[in-house]
């Protein structure tokens, strides 16, 4: 939901801590004419260990720009913020922050209905036979040979990004370490610009820059 914090900006606001990014914090609204009004805040976790490292707090930025994007705007989503909480704490104490990153935008388009499908062709169940390897956003993954001239959109991967990405979408928390991070989370981006629907996505879009 939308809620407004009066003088949230200003140095030094009693609530202005609660309004940061990637902050948690139980508030009391108030139903007003036009917006709802923070009044109170109990602040629960700031994260600080994201904020002592940038790679971590970007990486947490994008994650939290991807829920905002790809969940209802004012429904409940409590599974959905739940998760987004558990995973910023995982980014912010994992020694691997990217592994994470990985996971969780896994996580995040199963939860939002947008699972692909990396081990698989989309279209014909067909197993990744290529050492490099056709992604479609439109086609929902992993396209052969034979169907992927049909997509505009298609992209090229290394097999072995696909089989890192088929191999940790169904783990229940991120695993130690994962091979080709950088590549496979590049590999992700075109299915985000999809499934978003947006021309932009800034925080993803500099924690690519990064890698």
């Amino acid at each position: 939901m939308d809620v407004y914090v009066r003088g949230a900006r200003k140095a030094g606001a009693k609530l202005s801590g609660a309004t940061e990014p990637l902050s948690v914090s139980i508030l009391q609204v108030s139903e007003g004419r036009r917006w709802k009004h923070a009044t109170q805040s109990q602040p629960v976790s700031s994260f600080p260990g994201l904020r002592q490292d940038y790679d971590r707090l970007i990486q947490g930025l994008a994650l939290a720009e991807l829920a905002s994007a790809i969940l209802p705007h004012g429904k409940p989503a409590e599974e959905e913020f739940g998760f987004l909480v558990s995973a910023i704490k995982y980014m912010e104490v994992h020694p691997k922050p990217l592994v994470v990153a990985v996971w969780a935008q896994l996580q995040l388009m199963s939860l939002g209905g947008f699972q692909a499908s990396f081990n698989a062709c989309a279209l014909a169940s067909t197993p990744v036979g290529e050492a490099e390897a056709w992604l479609s956003p439109e086609a929902g993954g992993y396209v052969s040979p034979a169907r992927a001239g049909a997509f505009a959109d298609r992209f090229s991967a290394r097999a072995e990004v696909l089989y890192v990405l088929a191999a940790c979408a169904p783990l229940q928390s991120p695993p130690p370490a994962l091979k080709f991070c950088p590549e496979a989370l590049r590999a992700l981006f075109p299915f985000w610009k999809r499934y978003c629907e947006r021309s932009q996505l800034p925080a993803l879009e500099a924690s690519l820059a990064t890698l």
